[in-house]
């Protein structure tokens, strides 16, 4: 028996000039190495997720992974890395590990729009089913005749309002092995009495249960939030929220704390963070670059823009609900900047309010004054909050004192004919300046890609989808029909239908991910589309959440929120983990209208939205908090100041005002408590990585030398750094489970290569999984007969060459440890 000498790759290369069939007996001691149960600190205990993993994983990651294993199972973590370092890969990990493991109760509970892309990435990274359970599923497994549609043999992946409201039938299913909870920071305030019902049910609901909660702002304004987070997991660690404030906040806002060695020591046992500087040397970032496309109005345009602000501007008028005015004037002032062919269809909702006032109707019908944007239920909730009101509701609404005060009939008329004098004027601008800017940009930044060898690619994005509908004639008219994806928020034109029937023909059978509703089966054949097919995606803001763009690098924003959050969410689809280029954001701006600029400059040079390596950092986003407050400041300046010198100071203050808001001291204080230093972290990851490559290679030896003295493949070579085997298995001599006999071909051994053509071999692959397997089930009393060859191995072993020509027994046991974790050895 040869013993290979020089490093773990030029074992490989030796092993491949001198192919050996490794003898049963080490065939059945490999077969038990490779799935030896590990202690929670042991990087091998992460073997089999990693050797399976379709993405390339890195150090940070790998390292909040074994966190999360190392904490009491009993408790959980918090997995709180910035923003773009691939959280979901981290609880990818553990989630892989432990459904190698057989733990397979697994419940992900995350925001609605980002289920679909949990199940994708469970699937196509690790190759973990996942099954969504919204409204759709929950009443096709019951039709069915499933008496709890949260029993599954695959992670179940619900929202937070309906793991909320199916509490019972998520308990009924016993103790789930582990909870995975995205965007947790929204459950930060369940300490409170008055906090969210939602957050204190889940609580309880997962009371006992090993949690993994993932968030990358843990502590954005007081040190409360992290105990709030942190009692979600357990109670015991902090005590009681008296106890807490007593012993570590300084103050009563919590900003700053006192006792930080202890709290720190506390919190290091159940929360782990990365920061990106700390990474870049692994993960390769992208740059945001700016690009502003000026453009000049026509008359027609300003008039119109000048006469519905003014209307906007007035404190009462009959058409707006006062009860809804906050929301609704700030909807209307999206949909003025949006296009003349957005406004016009707005006023003419508008004008058939006052015609059903004229009538002495009982109801208006508000939905049509909403119905032509996405995404506004998060303001209405959170105007609904701050006003002490209830969210808007799309249906009819009483007339009785609708509006504050009773109008004359002669006021009516006059308010209905100024509404009806600005409709003929919206509806005569069939030509818009801003949408001719559109064509002039989109010719220069698709030129600059050329020139730099990216792809063709753009996302532009509106407030509006009659906007999208004139953007989609405009662009067809204009060389880019047939290229180009709408996407919304219902997603059934005659486009999204083309774009599914292609799909259900060219998707790959493994991506079906099992049933599901068709509604998500659209949004994955539309990404689809527009990365195999189209050039331009073009939609409202139902495309800013919870899809993966990366393979584009322009982004457009053809009308600009005021909201830096909803701004994130749109270059973030593009500039994220896995993007090549550098991100272009375009931005258009009027410069005749100074709160435009002033908009623009705060948002561009403040928060810096559009430039830099990382895009707008966790403290200023952090700072404004859902982002609705701040968007409601900037509406109070477009509707209270009229003059640039009104409008300038208006400004100045708001930005002194956020300067304020910005506290240095929590960021102080979080850098303290959750950040470590550069040095020792970066020290860390790179013993890690080193370790990876070392284990994974080691790995791969020990995989291919067991599969090709398992089968005997035809051809063997090593390929791209990769073990390609061809094998050739005569009729039944191997068989895979739930198969009549493998499939002959290319098969290869190696980290995941997406430009070899051929099939991958790894700890999870069934045809592995069953040699395996088999060989463990060989009989432990069985005794093998072994010849060593010491002459040939080239090494002087002293210890050996007594036992020379003589022959005896060599015992191999394994050993099991029980305590914390289970440890095998052999």
């Amino acid at each position: 028996m040869k013993k290979s000498s020089g490093s773990t790759r030029q074992g490989l290369d030796d092993y491949c000039d001198n192919f050996k069939i490794l003898p049963l007996f080490h065939q059945i001691i490999t077969a038990h190495e490779l799935t030896l149960k590990r202690a929670a600190h042991d990087l091998k205990k992460l073997e089999s997720p990693l050797s399976a993993a379709m993405v390339d994983l890195n150090p940070h990651q790998v390292d909040a992974a074994l966190f999360a294993f190392k904490s009491p199972m009993s408790r959980g973590a918090i997995l709180c890395d910035e923003v773009g370092l691939g959280k979901t890969i981290e609880a990818g990990l553990v989630i892989s590990q432990l459904w190698a493991e057989g733990k397979r109760k697994i419940i992900a509970v995350v925001p609605a729009p980002i289920r679909q892309q949990w199940q994708n990435e469970l699937r196509e990274k690790f190759d973990v089913p996942g099954v969504i359970v919204d409204g759709f599923e929950y009443r096709a497994s019951k039709k069915n005749g499933k008496t709890n549609p949260f029993k599954r043999n695959a992670v179940v992946i619900v929202s937070i309002p309906f793991a909320y409201s199916k509490s019972a039938e998520i308990a009924a299913v016993g103790k789930w092995d582990l909870v995975v909870i995205d965007e947790a920071h929204r459950l930060r305030n369940v300490y409170k009495k008055s906090g969210s019902k939602q957050a204190r049910t889940l609580k309880k609901l997962f009371a006992g249960i090993p949690k993994l909660l993932l968030t990358a702002t843990p502590l954005q304004n007081s040190l409360m939030e992290l105990y709030g987070l942190v009692s979600f997991i357990e109670d015991k660690t902090f005590g009681s929220e008296y106890s807490f404030r007593k012993m570590f906040l300084a103050d009563n806002n919590g900003r700053e704390s006192v006792n930080e060695e202890t709290l720190k020591e506390r919190i290091s046992g159940i929360a782990v963070r990365t920061l990106r500087r700390q990474v870049q040397e692994y993960v390769r970032y992208t740059n945001r670059l700016s690009m502003v496309e000026d453009f000049t109005p026509t008359d027609d345009e300003a008039e119109l823009y000048e006469l519905v602000s003014e209307y906007l501007r007035r404190p009462d008028v009959a058409a707006i609900n006062s009860k809804y005015r906050h929301l609704l004037i700030l909807v209307f002032w999206k949909i003025l900047a949006s296009s003349s062919f957005a406004i016009a269809k707005t006023l003419n909702g508008l004008i058939n309010n006052i015609n059903k006032l004229l009538s002495d109707q009982k109801t208006i019908q508000i939905s049509e004054l909403l119905d032509d944007v996405d995404g506004y239920e998060e303001e209405s909730e959170e105007i609904a909050k701050r006003e002490d009101t209830e969210p808007v509701e799309t249906g009819d609404i009483d007339t009785e004192n609708a509006n504050g005060r009773f109008f004359t009939e002669e006021e009516l008329e006059a308010e209905k004919s100024e509404l009806i004098h600005m409709r003929n004027l919206a509806e005569s601008i069939q030509k818009t300046s801003k949408g001719d800017a559109l064509l002039i940009a989109l010719d220069k930044a698709f030129a600059h890609c050329r020139k730099m060898g990216w792809h063709e690619k753009a996302v532009i994005f509106t407030e509006s989808r009659r906007t999208q509908e004139y953007l989609f004639n405009l662009l067809s008219d204009n060389g880019y029909k047939e290229l180009i994806t709408v996407f919304n928020g219902s997603n059934n034109g005659v486009t999204a239908k083309r774009a599914y029937d292609r799909w259900v023909k060219e998707r790959p059978h493994h991506e079906t991910g099992g049933y599901i509703s068709r509604a998500v089966a659209i949004r994955d054949a539309l990404i689809h589309e527009f990365h195999r097919h189209t050039r331009i995606f073009l939609t409202t803001e139902a495309g800013a959440e919870g899809i993966n763009l990366q393979f584009c690098n322009l982004v457009i924003n053809f009308d600009l929120p005021w909201n830096p959050q909803r701004i994130e969410q749109r270059v973030g689809r593009c500039h994220r983990y896995g993007q090549k280029y550098d991100v272009i954001a375009l931005n258009f701006l009027n410069r005749k209208i100074a709160a435009d600029c002033r908009v623009y400059e705060l948002l561009d040079q403040k928060f810096r939205l559009f430039s830099g390596l990382f895009g707008a950092s966790d403290e200023i986003l952090g700072s404004i908090g859902s982002g609705v407050d701040f968007e409601k400041r900037i509406l109070d300046i477009y509707q209270s100041c009229r003059t640039d010198d009104e409008i300038n100071k208006a400004f100045d203050k708001l930005q002194a005002e956020l300067a304020e808001q910005i506290n240095k001291k929590i960021i102080e204080t979080r850098s303290k408590l959750l950040e470590n230093f550069d040095d020792e972290v970066r020290a860390r990851f790179k013993v890690i990585d080193n370790k990876i490559k070392q284990d994974l290679s080691a790995l791969d030896i020990m995989l291919a030398k067991l599969i090709i003295s398992s089968l005997c493949p035809t051809e063997y070579k090593l390929s791209n750094a990769c073990y390609l085997l061809k094998i050739d298995p005569a009729p039944g001599s191997f068989s895979i489970s739930g198969k009549e006999s493998m499939s002959r071909g290319y098969y290869y051994v190696g980290r995941h290569n997406k430009d070899i053509d051929a099939e991958r071999l790894h700890l999870r692959h069934p045809m592995v999984k069953d040699i395996i397997n088999n060989l463990k089930t060989e009989s432990s009393e069985r005794i093998h007969s072994i010849t060593l060859c010491y002459t040939k191995g080239g090494h002087k072993v002293s210890q050996i060459e007594p036992y020379l020509g003589k022959s005896g027994f060599w015992a191999v046991y394994k050993l099991t440890f029980e305590g914390i974790d289970t440890e095998d050895h052999i």
